[in-house]
């Protein structure tokens, strides 16, 4: 793949190696060579602004350039030609801008997809280590939050998957409302659960984890004529330094001594 930096090189040589042959040699069909650099330009900004805008310059241009190339005398059947030839490009313009605009959408909506979970519609692990890639960049503090549902395996052994998959829905509409706009909800697996905290120390990380677990254990989940109430056991850490895996498997720590400690609590790690 070409960068944006190349691009945008070659919109502008392409532009200017039309703008000097068409100087050089006026000719209808030199004009088409004008329909590179606007492609080009729908490439790096797929819209229709753009689209519509590199036409019109172009047309612009060409009306100068005869202008001057015949000395103020435009020779016959010229406005025939520019229109015709004006409106294939603008043809041809539109044409490609509305397959790069959907190749676009099609891409972002995949994008997308890769990086959502399933059934809870939150983000997977394949988010967070994008979003762990950002972050790095940064010197400001952040935490992360694992959790997992308490006794999860006897709702589905219970009541059935099916209720199990309204249980981890719940939990996550229920998370996810409650959480800031940068903080980031993701689906590790099962019934596992992570909470990316930026701009996050580790006292304010456990209040938010608190906050979350109280609201857990006071939220009943309805599944046919049933009431479900499920608890969370969660570790929380921050980050000192290390990798995700290290940070993540300080947290998992944290989670199993709450685990150990009686479930329903978070443990700072």
């Amino acid at each position: 793949m070409f960068s944006r930096i190349s691009l945008y090189l070659f919109t502008l040589v392409a532009f200017l190696l039309a703008l000097t042959l068409n100087s050089l040699y006026p000719r209808d069909a030199l004009w088409m060579l004008f329909t590179l650099p606007v492609l080009s330009a729908v490439v790096l900004h797929p819209r229709w602004f753009v689209a519509n805008s590199s036409v019109i310059i172009v047309a612009a241009t060409r009306l100068v350039i005869e202008y001057v190339t015949f000395s103020h005398h435009v020779p016959a059947g010229f406005a025939f030609r520019f229109v015709v030839t004006s409106c294939v490009s603008w043809v041809i313009a539109l044409a490609f801008t509305f397959f790069v605009i959907k190749s676009d959408r099609t891409v972002n909506q995949l994008r997308q997809l890769a990086m959502t979970d399933d059934l809870t519609y939150i983000y997977n692990r394949r988010y967070l280590d994008s979003s762990f890639q950002s972050l790095r960049a940064t010197n400001a503090p952040y935490s992360i939050l694992v959790f997992d549902i308490d006794r999860f395996k006897q709702v589905n052994d219970t009541l059935g998957h099916s209720a199990g998959d309204i249980v981890l829905k719940g939990v996550s509409r229920l998370v996810q409302k409650n959480l800031r706009p940068s903080d980031v909800l993701i689906r590790l697996g099962g019934e596992e659960f992570a909470v990316l905290l930026p701009d996050t120390q580790s006292d304010d990380a456990v209040q938010i984890a608190e906050r979350i677990r109280n609201l857990i254990e006071r939220t009943t989940f309805a599944y046919q004529e049933e009431k479900i109430s499920v608890t969370i056991s969660g570790g929380v850490a921050e980050r000192q330094g290390e990798s995700l895996e290290a940070l993540l498997d300080k947290a998992d720590i944290a989670m199993y001594e709450a685990k150990t400690a009686g479930r329903n609590r978070i443990v700072l790690g």
